[in-house]
């Protein structure tokens, strides 16, 4: 199984993607998949315009699960999988900056 992730919005409104298989993730990873949301409030009420929204897409051979929410909707069992996922985006630094 792995995990395709896709956040976008937040202050600079930029998409990152990742994928992960599901076997390098830790105890309390693998604990934030059955807390992801099934699906989240809108990210676009008063107040809450640089939220992120996430699409992560659970993939075991032909069948996908999907689960789209914003920063919202997340739960603390959620968190430690959803940072993971983050850093997994995140582009590669260049050296100096």
């Amino acid at each position: 199984m792995h995990l395709e992730f896709e956040r976008s919005g937040g202050f600079a409104g930029l998409t990152v993607r990742a994928v992960l298989e599901a076997v390098e993730l830790t105890a309390a990873e693998t604990a934030g998949i059955a807390a992801l949301p099934r699906s989240g409030r809108a990210a676009r009420r008063a107040g809450a315009r640089d939220v992120f929204t996430y699409q992560v897409t659970l993939v075991d051979g032909h069948h996908r699960q999907v689960h789209r929410f914003s920063d919202l909707d997340i739960g603390d069992a959620a968190r430690p999988l959803l940072e993971r996922l983050a850093r997994a985006a995140e582009p590669p630094r260049r050296p100096g900056l």
